[in-house]
């Protein structure tokens, strides 16, 4: 695991790893003494990670943060549901 940086709000840092996840940028958070460093897997992509926490550092309220988390939740609730027999899909 590659190292792109720290963040010292958890629930902030969240959001970036949802972001990179729909860019295909697989993210893992560790916490740490300092909050938690951001984390990925695929050396190929640590150029593209570093810009886009650096992007996320200087302007971590932008509306395509949010956005990501707000898919990747909507995915997983629509996976639990699958999980337990419904056969309806929740959109936003």
């Amino acid at each position: 695991m590659i190292a792109i940086g720290t963040i010292d709000n958890p629930r902030a840092a969240q959001a970036l790893v949802d972001y990179l996840q729909g860019l295909d940028i697989e993210c893992r958070l560790q916490p740490d003494e300092n909050g938690v460093t951001l984390y990925i897997s695929d050396h190929s992509q640590l150029e593209q990670a570093q810009v886009e926490f650096q992007k996320f550092v200087e302007n971590p309220y932008q509306d395509k943060y949010l956005q990501a988390s707000c898919s990747m939740a909507i995915v997983t609730l629509n996976l639990i549901m699958a999980l337990l027999g419904y056969n309806f899909l929740v959109n936003l």
